[in-house]
């Protein structure tokens, strides 16, 4: 699937399914003076995941299905030189995350479909 970000940036926008238009996600991150947390919602408007920034020494945490995980340990990269990022979804599969240069696109596999 390839998805689009309706504005160049990604952490203020709409999400949608490149090919048909469909909205899949809405991007908000209001405006602080301490931790920047950027919140995600279904077409529906529902909160799916939080997105929270931290200092620099401390690393960017992500709630996601009620759990508080480090960025890091949920969104692993895929390989040593690449900006591909890997990651377990709601419905158990690993999928990779890729950004297509020069677009505001990104694609997201099924790792084991690529196979």
């Amino acid at each position: 699937m390839e998805i689009a970000f309706l504005s160049n940036d990604p952490l203020e926008s709409v999400v949608v399914d490149a090919e048909t238009g469909d909205i899949l996600y809405s991007i908000s991150t209001p405006p602080s003076t301490g931790t920047r947390k950027t919140t995600i919602y279904d077409s529906r408007g529902q909160k799916l995941a939080q997105y929270k920034r931290r200092p620099v020494w401390e690393h960017d945490q992500i709630v996601l299905h009620g759990e508080t995980k480090d960025v890091s340990d949920w969104l692993r990269r895929d390989g040593l030189f690449t900006n591909a990022k890997k990651f377990v979804a709601a419905d158990g599969k690993w999928y990779v995350w890729k950004h297509l240069w020069g677009t505001s696109r990104m694609e997201v596999r099924d790792i084991f479909a690529i196979c």
